[in-house]
């Protein structure tokens, strides 16, 4: 497979992940080196007591962009843990982006950074991901 910077087939494949949908998050770009996914607009409900978006939707897009980013060379991975850093602020009502870049894909791990931006291109959160891969995707089984 080349080094694309949208591969459409890999898109495909990921258009419908159950989870993601029912966040809104939709998957925008994926290539064997990065990917993006948006969730636009963040909802009322996906926002904490004081009206920011609530961390766990930062951690879920930025997760979700990570796995989609290692599944990508057709392998099965699940995240091993992550460095997470919140750096500001976002609220309601506006686009989120997540976009991801491999910072090395090797035989058992994937490492992958992902951060987030508001509508206005502020960064809201940095996170650094490493991916374990369970193996070779099975025949039939689907890409998440």
């Amino acid at each position: 497979m080349e080094n694309r910077d949208n591969d459409e087939e890999l898109l495909a494949r990921v258009e419908h992940v159950p989870f993601m949908e029912m966040l809104g998050i939709k998957p925008v770009k994926v290539s064997l080196n990065g990917a993006e996914l948006v969730l636009d607009p963040v909802r009322d409900e996906e926002t904490n007591p004081y009206g920011m978006i609530h961390g766990g939707v930062l951690y879920t897009i930025s997760d979700s962009c990570a796995g989609i980013t290692a599944r990508a060379d057709n392998r099965r991975y699940v995240t091993q843990c992550a460095d997470f850093h919140y750096l500001s602020s976002g609220k309601a009502g506006e686009r989120l982006t997540a976009r991801s870049r491999v910072i090395k894909r090797g035989r058992s791990s994937c490492i992958v950074e992902v951060t987030t931006f508001d509508a206005a291109g502020r960064q809201l959160t940095l996170g650094v991901f490493t991916m374990f891969c369970l193996g070779e995707k099975k025949q039939g089984t689907p890409l998440q």
